[in-house]
């Protein structure tokens, strides 16, 4: 179905909890181990020379405070790599997840777990849902519940797969003259993908929770250049990518990343 309002493309019929269960407890990456995975491993070795560490670093120079006063959110945290590089810049952390034994991992790490029921307190400043609101059932009232779970001015962050390739090729989604290739049609897939985002249904959305959407200034996005060893020039590839990131990423035609802020 597509919303002829904010062009939010959504499933009509999603899973119900024990498919959900089934779905991500089981048939994605069951068998994943965190501790075999380089890049895991890197990230959370090295945690200020990290992508998600930039991120955070970024977020507290927008807040105007310091990574070890910051309460966040990891939602839908997966095997919690955001959570735990949040954990050793100092952030109180939270996590929410699905999947029971990404939770227990979660956990042995130092990430506290939260119910789905004790948000909607205003306790949180940055809230991370990465690869998560495309596999939200109820957008509205989760959205909703994440908005209100923010302290004044705190951050909502959504990065989620662009359907607007999608929308362009597929034209009617129900019809035979659907074609393109996986990358252009995954963000409208099935099962998984339930909800499939423009620019138009993000800036919508942020609307309709009474938050702003915001882009850090030029500095700002720099912010983690500030740490010495953010950036190691003996690692030339990997310095290069996260300097062009804080660009980029605004500007990714296959991905949307935005932040609604809350009203101070």
């Amino acid at each position: 179905m597509r919303c002829p309002d904010c062009t939010l493309i959504f499933q009509r019929f999603a899973g119900d909890d024990a498919l959900l269960d089934e779905l991500y407890g089981k048939w994605i990456n069951h068998s994943y181990v965190p501790e075999l995975d380089q890049q895991y491993r890197a990230e959370v070795s090295a945690p200020l020379r990290s992508r998600d560490g930039h991120e955070i670093l970024i977020a507290a120079d927008v807040l105007s405070i310091r990574p070890e006063g910051m309460t966040v959110l990891d939602f839908g945290m997966g095997w919690g790599m955001w959570a735990r590089i949040a954990k050793q810049f100092g952030c109180d952390v939270y996590g929410r997840e699905i999947a029971a034994d990404r939770v227990e991992y979660a956990v042995r790490h130092g990430v506290r777990p939260i119910k789905i029921d004790e948000l909607g307190k205003p306790m949180f400043h940055f809230i991370n849902t990465e690869q998560v609101m495309e596999h939200v059932r109820d957008l509205a009232a989760t959205a909703s519940q994440l908005a209100q779970s923010l302290r004044p001015n705190g951050i909502l962050k959504i990065s989620v797969p662009n359907a607007e390739g999608a929308l362009r090729i597929a034209g009617d989604l129900r019809s035979e003259r659907c074609r393109g290739t996986i990358e252009e049609l995954m963000p409208v897939h099935p099962l998984e993908h339930v909800n499939s985002f423009t620019r138009q249904a993000l800036s919508k959305l942020a609307e309709r929770l009474g938050l702003k959407v915001i882009r850090p200034g030029i500095a700002q996005r720099y912010a983690f250049l500030k740490r010495r060893g953010s950036i190691l020039l003996t690692e030339p590839a990997k310095a290069l990518k996260e300097l062009v990131r804080p660009i980029y990423q605004y500007h990714n035609r296959s991905n949307l990343y935005v932040w609604m802020q809350k009203a101070g």
